[in-house]
């Protein structure tokens, strides 16, 4: 059974674990354990993304998600594949070239869903 949280230092850590995990590299083999703590200085060794490191992201995006910030939907990146993988490519050698993500790129919307009071059990 899961714990309740009620202390907000807690909530506030197994959000932040939550977040983490969201972003974990679940798939690859390449990483390892030191890959994990990167420096600044690593991105300074940036080479080129390539079209095949796009088609293996794009194809482990989940499908039948809802939209994110920008109202488009992730099942827009398959419509015409050939251009897209080009495009991203593009646009993430300019983000690694330039230093600077787009500020859309940083947003997060968290929407959460009350649970009905005193319910312990799902």
């Amino acid at each position: 059974m899961a714990k309740v949280l009620s202390d907000l230092d807690d909530i506030k850590a197994r959000w932040k674990r939550y977040n983490e995990s969201l972003y974990e590299d679940k798939d690859s083999t390449q990483h390892t354990d030191s890959a994990s703590t990167e420096t600044a200085d690593s991105f300074d060794q940036h080479t080129a993304t390539t079209i095949d490191e796009v088609c293996d992201a794009r194809r482990r995006l989940p499908r039948g998600k809802a939209a994110g910030y920008d109202n488009l939907p992730a099942e827009l990146l398959y419509l015409d594949s050939s251009v897209i993988e080009r495009l991203f490519c593009t646009v993430c050698n300019k983000i690694f070239d330039n230093d600077a993500w787009p500020k859309d790129w940083r947003r997060s919307v968290f929407v959460t869903i009350p649970k009905v009071t005193g319910t312990m059990k799902c």
